[in-house]
């Protein structure tokens, strides 16, 4: 599982940490609240809001519904419970598109992805069939710093670049979003590969900016969009974000530590044949040391693009360090929304920070071994870090005039 493939919670395999309690006490603010209206069924129009958060896996939706509708009690990953509080929205869906192929290997920005993603010598296993188009959503209000209150409409995504119907269907669902709603604001929120050095695991990223590149064949009808940057001219407030950082974050290195990374080292040998002499200290970089991951960040990056793209990988040191950020959607959020005069932003915790390229003798990592590393990092840890970006989404929304 990876950004790429993400359908299911994995169960962990030890013990996990829950996500905490929302002490919003501590930032002189209050929890948000479930805004009330009538759901007649998932055909019907979406309810009006100021603003639309979207997020897109399982992982990103458990956190943002644990910060905005459930902030009083803990979360552990495997917690499902939560979900009947969601509404289905299939308005103009068009069939279920089949069940998604196995995920390409994360590659270098200039090499294109020809690979599986994971290597094992069993039968791989069937995939679950995909969930339904579009997605769920839920209503809530937050209060401002002004004294208003902000009326969001919460959106989980069930539509994907890299998954069919592909681009066709998340220009559809983008567009249907903000007829429906007429918000002011959208956000895209949610996990992401990290492109710089001093990106840890668990910290945030903000811009306002996005560049795509395309290379799945579901999506080789729109290839004109390929190489595309958009930006808009609005960028949220950073006022509240320093306090929301120091005060709220979830420190990672409650959650990551060496015996829980020796694990995925075990796990990572048993599906990657051949890799039993790769060790804990050729993986565990300063982007993922429990040591470096007391004290989670936030980086205001205002116009310095993220990179969408409809296919997985991960930079190699600093192969992608022009984008503030990898993942695989949001450029498509601000190409209809800028199109459409809604002001847009992008909040993406880092769930996959940049890997290492050899062992310590110096030896080449494959591309098998780096994905896999990175997608049971992804797996095991991107819960705790999307509670960071949905803590992050609040801290804007909130101070928004």
């Amino acid at each position: 599982m990876s950004r790429y493939s993400d359908i299911v919670v994995e169960t962990p395999t030890f013990d996990p940490t829950p996500l905490p309690v929302v002490d919003w006490r501590r930032i002189g603010s209050s929890a948000p609240k479930r805004a009330e209206f009538t759901y007649s069924g998932p055909e019907q129009r979406l309810p009006k809001a100021d603003a639309v958060v979207i997020t897109w896996t399982s992982a990103e939706w458990s956190a943002l519904d644990h910060v905005f509708l459930n902030s009083n009690g803990t979360r552990l990953p495997t917690a499902r419970q939560w979900e009947a509080g969601w509404h289905l929205y299939t308005r103009n869906a068009p069939p279920m598109p089949p069940a998604p192929a196995p995920a390409p290997a994360a590659t270098a920005l200039t090499t294109p992805a020809v690979t599986t993603t994971e290597v094992t010598a069993a039968a791989p296993t069937p995939p679950p069939p995909p969930p339904p188009l579009w997605g769920y959503y839920a209503l809530v209000e937050i209060a401002r710093r002004n004294g208003s209150a902000l009326k969001l409409l919460l959106f989980k995504s069930n539509s994907h670049l890299a998954h069919a119907p592909g681009l066709s269907g998340l220009v559809q669902i983008v567009s249907q979003i903000i007829e429906d709603v007429s918000p002011q604001w959208i956000y895209s929120i949610g996990t992401a590969g990290g492109t710089r050095e001093d990106q840890r695991l668990g910290d945030v990223v903000i811009t306002d900016s996005a560049t795509i590149r395309l290379e799945n064949p579901i999506n080789s009808g729109s290839f004109a969009w390929n190489g595309q940057t958009y930006t808009s001219a609005w960028f949220p407030s950073m006022a509240l974000m320093g306090e929301a950082q120091q005060q709220l974050f979830f420190p990672m290195s409650a959650a990551v530590s060496y015996p829980a990374l020796q694990l995925l080292v075990t796990k990572m040998h048993a599906q990657v044949p051949g890799t039993d002499a790769i060790g804990l200290d050729d993986l565990v970089n300063p982007q993922v040391r429990p040591g470096e991951l007391h004290t989670p960040r936030n980086h205001a990056l205002r116009g310095v693009p993220l990179l969408t793209t409809d296919f997985y990988f991960i930079a190699k040191g600093s192969s992608a360090d022009k984008y503030a950020f990898l993942e695989m959607d949001d450029a498509v959020i601000a190409k209809i929304a800028g199109d459409r005069a809604v002001k847009y932003a992008f909040v993406r915790n880092i769930s996959d920070p940049i890997v290492p390229s050899a062992t310590n003798a110096g030896e080449p990592l494959s591309d098998p071994v780096r994905s896999r590393w990175s997608g049971l990092i992804y797996e095991t840890y991107g819960l705790y870090s999307s509670f960071n970006g949905a803590v992050a989404t609040w801290a804007t929304l909130a101070q928004i005039d």
